[in-house]
């Protein structure tokens, strides 16, 4: 992250435009997380997938 945020100010992107993209990916891996816990419930059981 530091990596690629050095290399945002580098080329001008503005932080308010990192901080969207970044809410995106936190959204996308949200949703790809509670497909993920379902699916894993319909296979393992309700019990065994916490959250």
């Amino acid at each position: 992250m530091d990596y690629h945020l050095a290399k945002c100010d580098e080329l001008g992107i503005d932080r308010d435009e990192v901080a969207a993209a970044v809410e995106v990916g936190l959204m996308v891996n949200s949703g790809a997380e509670k497909a993920i816990r379902k699916k894993a419930r319909e296979l393992l059981g309700e019990s065994a997938i916490g959250g």
